[in-house]
Parts: C-alpha cells; structure tokens; sequence
C-alpha cells in the first residue's frame, strides 16, 4: 500500500544520506558531494519516469489489469536492449 510504499522509499533515501556521510568522513568532500549529486540526479529521473509512464498508460489506454505486465515486459525489454548494445 502507499504507506509502506513511502516507509520503504524514505528508508532507502536515509540509507543513501548515511551512505553518503561514511563517503565524506572516508573520503572527503569532493567524493561525498559527487555520490550526493549524482543520488539527487538518478532520484529525479526516476520519479520523471513515473510521470512518463502515466502519460504513456493514459495515452494508449491500458487497462488497470494490464499495466504490472506491461510495466514487466517494457523493463525486461530495456534490459536485453542494454545488454545486446553493451
């Protein structure tokens, strides 16, 4: 549901910032701030995908039902994309 949905993003978000203070205490700055960085770039496309996959379910009308499957087969398809062109 939505509320273990949130628990279990705002857990990972907690992990990543003491992630992020074991870089800077080990590494320094520099090292800590590039892992913020690219953790806040990764996090907003990841919710901008979201909003493109509402946009796409809503523009081709796939039903509530089919959606999870839909969601499996594009994510799978992504993946051997990725591997083939890899």
């Amino acid at each position: 549901g939505l509320n273990e949905a949130l628990i279990t993003s705002f857990g990972w978000i907690i992990l990543a910032f003491i992630f992020n203070g074991w870089i800077y205490f080990a590494f320094g700055n520099k090292p800590a701030l590039d892992f913020l960085t690219g953790y806040l770039l990764e996090k907003s496309l990841s919710v901008d995908n979201l909003f493109i996959f509402l946009i796409i379910f809503s523009y081709f009308k796939v039903p509530e039902t089919s959606k999870h499957q839909v969601l499996f087969y594009g994510v799978l398809g992504a993946i051997v994309m990725r591997a083939l062109l890899i």
